[in-house]
């Protein structure tokens, strides 16, 4: 069995956050509107890093389920191809749609001695 080592003498660990590049490429939602004049846009607190996004398997055994995906990967890639004119500091209004969406609340455990057919009779 291997012996843990706690305290000062600890092996550090790696770091947990992988150093990767600054994202240079965001989704922001929101909208534009005129003040005094001028089209500001408006937008959520919190953008989405594009170019950390990774495409999706579309190997799976379901054909419908990897269809999608490619359409979701091609929608990525457009708007990627969509930035490369674009300079530093640059922006551009896609048409896109957003989505809100609330997930379903979780399911509430079982209560003890609960009667599940599944479970195999003692013996």
């Amino acid at each position: 069995m291997a012996t843990l080592k706690f305290g000062a003498k600890a092996p550090v660990a790696a770091t947990l956050v992988e150093d990767k590049p600054k994202s240079q490429l965001w989704v922001n939602v929101g909208y534009s509107i005129e003040v005094n004049g001028e089209q500001v846009f408006v937008s959520i607190p919190m953008g989405i890093p594009v170019d950390s996004i990774k495409e999706l398997p579309t190997n799976t055994r379901n054909v419908e389920f990897n269809l999608l995906n490619q359409a979701r990967n091609q929608l990525l890639e457009d708007i990627i191809s969509a930035s490369e004119d674009l300079e530093s500091g640059e922006s551009h209004v896609l048409e896109l749609e957003v989505q809100l969406r609330r997930i379903d609340k979780e399911v509430d455990p079982l209560p003890a001695g609960s009667s599940n057919p599944f479970l195999r009779p003692k013996s």
